[in-house]
C-alpha cells in the first residue's frame, strides 16, 4: 500500500510544485534518496534471507531484476528532475542578476 501512495502521490506533488524550483528540487531529491534507500533495503534483505537460509544470491535475471528495476526508474526520474530544477534555478538567477546590473 505505502509503494502504491509513494507510487502515485510523488508525480501529483511534483506537479503542483512545478512552479517553485527550489522546492521541486528538494522533492526530487527526496524521491531519488527514497529510491535509492527502498533498493538498498531490498538488496541487503535479500541477501540476509538467501543466506539465512543457506542458498546462494538469487540472479538477478530471474528474481532482482523484476523488482529493482521500477524502483532504479524512480530514482533516475527522481535525479534528472532535480538537474532540471538546479539548471532552472542558475538560469533565473543568472536572468535577476543580470537584470538588476542594467
Amino acid at each position: 500500500m505505502a509503494v502504491g501512495v509513494f507510487g502515485f502521490l510523488s508525480p501529483i506533488a511534483l506537479f503542483i510544485v512545478w512552479k517553485d524550483k527550489k522546492f521541486l528540487k528538494q522533492m526530487a531529491l527526496v524521491i531519488f534518496y527514497v529510491s535509492t534507500l527502498i533498493i538498498l533495503v531490498y538488496l541487503f534483505g535479500m541477501a540476509y534471507v538467501s543466506s539465512a537460509a543457506g542458498y546462494d544470491m538469487p540472479s538477478w535475471r530471474n528474481v532482482l531484476l523484476p523488482a529493482v528495476m521500477p524502483w532504479m526508474v524512480v530514482m533516475t526520474f527522481g535525479l534528472l528532475i532535480t538537474v532540471y530544477a538546479q539548471h532552472a534555478i542558475i538560469k533565473t538567477e543568472e536572468r535577476i542578476r543580470n537584470g538588476a546590473d542594467t
